[in-house]
C-alpha cells in the first residue's frame, strides 16, 4: 500500500494557483476570439497578468455576453 501525501506547502500551493489563474486568463482570451471580439493588447494583458481568481470568474460569466472589449472590464 503505498501512501497519499496532501501537499499543503505554501510554494506549492502558490505555484497551483497561479496555475489555475493562467489556464482560466488563457480559456478567456480563447472564448472571446472564438465570439470574434477583438482584444487589444492592453485588455489582453490585464487579463493575463490577473491572478483573481473570482475576477477571472466574473469575467468568464461576462465573456458570453458581451459584443465588445470595453464591455469586459465593466464593473
Amino acid at each position: 500500500m503505498s501512501a497519499q501525501y496532501e501537499y499543503t506547502s505554501g510554494l506549492f500551493l502558490d505555484v497551483k494557483a497561479e496555475g489555475k489563474a493562467e489556464g482560466k486568463a488563457e480559456m478567456l482570451l480563447d472564448v472571446l476570439a472564438a465570439r470574434g471580439i477583438a482584444v487589444d493588447a492592453d485588455s489582453e494583458g490585464r487579463i493575463l497578468e490577473s491572478t483573481d481568481i473570482k475576477q477571472l470568474a466574473r469575467w468568464g460569466e461576462r465573456s458570453v455576453h458581451i459584443t465588445r472589449i470595453e464591455e469586459f472590464f465593466d464593473e
